[in-house]
């Protein structure tokens, strides 16, 4: 159920790598001329783009293969991305999303969490081939990139460690993190029975995996960046380093010179968001360990205490997983809810109420706060129709 449910819940990104103008120096002399990439993917008046349908199109799309940082005077350009037709990317990509269920007649909409890097921006165009690509200070701090637990190849970037506007790709994670941090959320759930009510509140942690991952194949606790066994460890890359030197586990050194201990250490403004302190794998999920939860009716009333976590222990949530369902009065993790997550999921039993609000002290886990994003997913019902509402995580 798990394997083919894998392909259905998880997050996207959306990184803009670079622009492709109408027209574009070329040449030594920085004369504009029409830009033959943009010529081939433009759709023309019959609302067809050329594309690879001619030798020209052919021709030009296979620079899309080349790797800017290769290209040389083959092409005569004064830069190595408008040799390509490209140039540096800009801001301004925006997205909408839909959640519709046939089965339970239920939908919902929102608009995407989008990112906006501020500066002179920097070539990240990456060739979206499986080529094996090395590892650098400025394309990833993902841990299992960084380690060799995961072969690093041309299409996993760039990715939102990426030195997008930053000279590094620590940089570049902390100002990223630092946007989406927050050490509070509040939000609204519903499971009045009487109005067939039940809420799924999502969690998702966009920044995660540039901090810490897990090695799902590891042999042994023992041997952490292993790949020939099913043993998962949790890998930690506190000071966004390129060397798998860097990479902890349980607080200490995986291999050679690394911190004693990924506790108190601070990058660019912001301290380290996941530590080994502050987290816990269950299921083979990294989760947030021991969430500060405090729940209230509609009347005012308000009990920090009064739950229980399926599957877990009473009176302490944990968030497990990158995107994060958490059910409430579902009646278990694998009963019906609002979303009908399967992954990472776990289900909360609040008797206090049936319905109400409740917050998160994300603070209590790490002071500066954590970059999760997410939403309330309210479904209600009567005997012929479903309503659904989203309402994001208030935040501060």
């Amino acid at each position: 159920m798990k394997a083919t449910s894998q392909t259905r819940e998880g997050y996207i990104e959306v990184i803009n790598m670079a622009d492709i103008p109408p027209t574009i120096s070329l040449t030594t002399a920085g004369t504009l001329a029409a830009n033959p990439l943009f010529a081939t993917i433009k759709h023309n008046a019959s609302g067809v783009a050329t594309c690879d349908s001619t030798a020209t199109g052919v021709a030009t799309l296979a620079k899309l293969k080349v790797d800017p940082t290769t290209v040389g005077a083959t092409y005569g350009e004064t830069n190595t991305l408008t040799g390509l037709g490209m140039v540096y990317p800009t801001t301004g990509l925006a997205g909408d999303w839909v959640i519709l269920n046939t089965e339970s007649q239920a939908a919902w909409s929102g608009s995407a969490v989008a990112l906006q890097a501020t500066g002179t921006a920097n070539a990240v165009f990456f060739p979206q081939l499986a080529s094996d690509y090395p590892v650098t200070a400025r394309n990833t701090t993902d841990p299992l990139l960084v380690a060799g637990v995961v072969a690093p190849l041309s299409y996993d970037f760039p990715d939102l460690s990426t030195g997008i506007t930053a000279p590094d790709a620590a940089t570049q994670r902390a100002q990223a993190t630092t946007a989406l941090l927050s050490t509070y959320l509040a939000n609204e759930w519903n499971s009045d029975a009487n109005i067939g009510g039940s809420t799924d509140l999502l969690f998702s942690q966009p920044m995660r995996r540039y901090w810490a991952a897990v090695n799902y194949k590891a042999s042994a606790a023992s041997a952490p960046t292993s790949t020939t066994g099913t043993v998962a460890v949790a890998l930690f890359n506190p000071l966004g380093a390129s060397s798998a030197a860097a990479v902890v586990v349980s607080g200490a050194a995986t291999t050679g010179a690394a911190p004693a201990s990924d506790a108190g250490v601070a990058l660019a403004g912001t301290t380290v968001p996941y530590r080994t302190s502050s987290t816990t794998l269950s299921d083979r999920l990294l989760c947030l360990k021991d969430v500060s939860l405090t729940q209230y009716d509609r009347e005012e009333g308000t009990t920090t205490t009064d739950f229980v976590v399926s599957p877990g222990t009473r009176g302490q949530l944990n968030i497990c997983g990158e995107a994060a369902v958490t059910s409430i009065n579902a009646g278990g993790a694998d009963a019906a809810s609002a979303l009908e997550g399967a992954i990472a999921r776990n289900d909360v039993t609040l008797s206090f109420a049936k319905d109400g609000w409740l917050s998160i002290n994300l603070g209590a886990l790490n002071a500066a706060g954590l970059p999760v994003v997410g939403a309330s997913f309210v479904k209600v019902s009567n005997a012929v129709q479903s309503y659904g509402f989203a309402f994001p995580h208030k935040t501060k």
